[in-house]
């Protein structure tokens, strides 16, 4: 059973979201071959205060306007 965890950055529309969902869903199935069934997708929407790269979150860096 393939499980594909995303995290994104929160604000993405659903639509958006469900689309990942769908073509990640497709591209496991074709190219592991297994059962569409058997297959979960799970997206994670992650507040900007939570996400950190450098050592600054997107929150500071969006404040410092980079």
């Amino acid at each position: 059973m393939p499980i594909i965890d995303v995290s994104l950055l929160e604000g993405r529309d659903p639509d958006t979201i469900r689309r990942l969902q769908a073509a990640l869903h497709d591209a496991t199935v074709q190219a592991l071959g297994v059962p569409a069934d058997t297959v979960k997708v799970i997206v994670r929407p992650v507040p900007p205060h939570l996400w950190c790269s450098g050592g600054e979150t997107v929150t500071e860096r969006r404040q410092r306007g980079t």
